[in-house]
C-alpha cells in the first residue's frame, strides 16, 4: 500500500495543487487499489475505461497553467466539467 492510498479526496488534492503527487499517478495509484480490493468487496459496479485518460490530461494542463477549474486543481467551479 502506499501512502497516496491512505489519503482522503481532500488531502489527495491538496497534494495534486501543491506538485508533490501527479494527477496521473493518483489515478494509477486508486486503479490498483481498486483491482486489488474490489474483488473481494463488490463495491465498485463498473470502472471508467477513461479515468487514466483523465489523469493524463489534468497533470498536462496543470504543467501548462491551464488547467480547468474544479476541486482537484484548487480553482473554483463555475461550470459543470465531464471527463467521457
Amino acid at each position: 500500500m502506499t501512502t497516496t492510498e491512505l489519503l482522503s479526496a481532500t488531502e489527495l488534492s491538496a497534494a495534486i495543487r501543491a506538485g508533490e503527487v501527479s494527477s496521473v499517478d493518483a489515478v494509477t495509484t486508486q486503479l490498483r487499489r481498486i483491482e486489488r480490493v474490489n474483488p473481494h468487496i463488490h463495491a465498485v459496479v463498473a470502472l471508467s475505461q477513461t479515468a487514466l485518460t483523465g489523469g493524463h490530461l489534468l497533470f498536462n494542463e496543470i504543467a501548462g497553467q491551464r488547467f480547468r477549474p474544479g476541486p482537484i486543481t484548487g480553482q473554483q467551479r463555475h461550470q459543470v466539467h465531464e471527463f467521457r
